[in-house]
């Protein structure tokens, strides 16, 4: 697609049509999603940018409290990108823009932290591996919870599955 150019879900009434430049990145395994914040990390754009680990994605997306969801206990169609947001069709299923869907905001601010895609993190479980966090489009409510994790294989790569990025703040 050319710049400008609108992503369509034929299958949809509402948030039918898409700027795709604003649409998640997807479609990375985990390497290129690592590769990418030691990137961003060297080229000075955003110093000490990595993945972030699965203890920050959480806090991030549930702030101090137990809460289910980065908003609330409970998750309606209509808050988040998930498989019963556009009543489970095929031709309405994708990602949405970034921000989509402000009902689900975390306390901190942070967009699509339920739903919308994945995010690929550094595991807590294991050292060496990955985690995706926050639910997809494609799945279901459960997968879109902020305690729910996925162990994909560090190679998947999937439309629902992209990164989230975290950066230390600066010496001072």
């Amino acid at each position: 697609m050319a710049a400008g150019e609108k992503l369509v879900y034929t299958g949809r009434k509402r948030n039918a049509s898409h700027n795709w430049m604003k649409l998640p990145v997807v479609g990375v395994a985990a390497a290129d999603a690592e590769a990418y914040a030691a990137w961003l990390s060297a080229s000075g754009r955003l110093p000490g940018a990595r993945l972030c680990t699965e203890q920050e994605w959480e806090r991030a997306a549930r702030g101090g409290d137990l809460r289910s969801y980065p908003h609330a206990n409970a998750l309606r169609p209509a808050d988040a990108n998930f498989d019963e947001s556009y009543a489970k069709d095929p031709l309405a299923m994708g990602p949405d823009e970034v921000g989509s869907h402000p009902a689900s905001r975390s306390p901190y601010g942070l967009d699509d932290m339920a739903g919308n895609v994945f995010e690929w993190t550094r595991s807590s479980v294991d050292p060496t591996g990955r985690a995706a966090r926050g639910g997809s489009f494609y799945f279901d409510v459960n997968s879109a919870r902020v305690a729910a994790r996925e162990t994909p294989e560090a190679s998947f790569r999937d439309v629902s599955v992209g990164l989230r990025v975290c950066a230390d703040p600066p010496p001072r």
